[in-house]
């Protein structure tokens, strides 16, 4: 799944997915969010709503990385989590030094999306249990991305072991397109380690859980 960063991306994530069995995400990232043109909101809905087939994402919260305010932040993130749940798609989610207000904005949400994907996820075991436990309880799914870097943490392994192992997902992070391979190569041997799996394990797991996680993209393109 090809995530994009901003609007300026929207149209080539697109292309890209349509010439390759590659899904796509079209979202606004929040280390971007300072470049956006003003509108940007509404012009995701429409550009959400003439592509079935995408996913919302990259969206987020990063309290380590400020070139956009933090009430800036939550504000996009709310209106990405609105956009996805009124249209029922994936939103993949950027959480770093952030986890007690995603925990408050997702509660205090008036509705979910179907499925959310925590990406290179980095909380504790004790952050995804509380994630699963709000998600599941609104009816919705959440899944779990490892990049190599996230599943390099010291706590990764506790946090991988602590996931149920239908809602692991391999990722490439901040790779080259060129290097993206290699990456979800890397995060699958970390993964497999944690879990006591083998590579082949690991890979077949992870590939269904990502067909799962993005599923409802299926139906909604077919619907369309």
């Amino acid at each position: 799944v090809l995530m994009s960063t901003g609007e300026a991306e929207w149209a080539l994530a697109e292309q890209v997915a349509a010439a390759s069995p590659a899904r796509h995400a079209i979202g606004v990232h929040p280390w971007h969010l300072h470049e956006q043109r003003a509108g940007w909101e509404g012009r995701l809905r429409e550009a959400l709503t003439a592509q079935p087939a995408a996913a919302v994402g990259e969206a987020g919260l990063d309290r380590a990385r400020l070139e956009c305010a933090w009430e800036v932040q939550l504000d996009a993130f709310t209106a990405q989590l609105r956009v996805a749940s009124d249209l029922r798609r994936p939103l993949v989610v950027h959480c770093v030094r952030s986890d007690g207000a995603m925990l408050d904005l997702l509660r205090e949400a008036p509705a979910l999306p179907p499925t959310l994907v925590m990406h290179a996820f980095g909380g504790s075991a004790e952050t995804a249990r509380a994630l699963l436990s709000l998600v599941g309880r609104r009816g919705s799914r959440i899944f779990f991305g490892f990049s190599p870097g996230a599943a390099r943490l010291k706590r990764a392994p506790a946090v991988i072991q602590a996931i149920p192992a239908e809602l692991l997902l391999l990722e490439s992070d901040k790779h080259t397109a060129s290097a993206a391979c290699a990456a979800v190569s890397d995060a699958c041997q970390l993964v497999s380690a944690s879990r006591g799996w083998s590579l082949e394990e690991t890979a077949a797991r992870t590939a269904q859980n990502a067909r799962d996680a993005f599923s409802i993209m299926d139906h909604d393109a077919q619907s369309a």
